[in-house]
């Protein structure tokens, strides 16, 4: 295996988590807050699915939903697509085109959700170049 590879397990961002019956304004807060664009949602630490900014967008801003009282739970995304943790990153980003998405989660070889890769704003590796530098 060539040593230049990038695995997704040395640029993911670590994760972040916000409960299913928060609020969307909090969600938001969050990922500021971390400098993030998608986050976890877990409940009893199982993950639920994921909230990003296109989330919020789409799904509350869009349809002008108050986000002092929408529920994390009625925008998130539930089924999001899941991708080991050995992975390189050229091989996720081939993933990401072709299932027409900018979040994966990422997970080790147990199947337990060790974090996630942005195709943008992740905070990874930010201060080298790019998300992937």
């Amino acid at each position: 295996m060539r040593s230049d590879i990038r695995r997704l397990r040395e640029v993911m961002q670590p994760p972040v988590s916000i409960g299913p019956d928060e609020s969307i304004r909090a969600a938001a807060e969050r990922m500021v807050a971390a400098n993030l664009s998608a986050i976890l949602v877990r409940s009893d630490g199982v993950t639920l699915g994921l909230i990003s900014n296109c989330d919020l967008v789409r799904g509350a801003v869009a349809r002008a939903l108050p986000p002092e009282d929408t529920k994390v739970s009625e925008v998130m995304n539930r089924q999001p697509f899941r991708i080991s943790d050995d992975r390189d990153v050229a091989s996720a980003l081939l993933v990401m085109r072709a299932r027409g998405v900018h979040e994966l989660l990422v997970q080790d070889f147990t199947g337990q959700v060790v974090g996630i890769f942005c195709d943008r704003g992740c905070g990874v590796n930010e201060a080298e170049g790019g998300p992937y530098a």
